[in-house]
């Protein structure tokens, strides 16, 4: 009985025999390498969006200066409509 268990533990021991095929292993090297390959272009990506992110910062900030500049405008042209219209609404009525 002893025997047999010692067999079985054996049997359960991971080990790689004739039985495997060439390709499989082959195909296996493969995806690892390509997902190596892969890797390394997501690292250089990532990099070069590294390297622009300040100057997207600066260009964000030059943003948010325009838009407070619109929208300063943009009250100034309503209190010049107003201005326009009540003058010329004097106007009218004077004439």
């Amino acid at each position: 009985m002893a025997q047999r268990h010692e067999d079985q533990g054996e049997d359960a021991a991971w080990h790689l025999d004739k039985k495997v095929p060439v390709a499989l292993i082959l195909a296996i090297v493969i995806q690892t390498a390509t997902a190596i390959w892969w890797a390394s272009g997501v690292d250089q990506r990532l990099a070069g969006l590294e390297v622009a992110a300040p100057d997207n910062r600066k260009a964000w900030e030059k943003l948010a200066v325009v838009e407070s500049q619109v929208t300063g405008m943009r009250a100034d042209l309503t209190e010049l409509r107003q201005l326009l219209l009540s003058y010329m609404q004097k106007n009218s009525r004077g004439q």
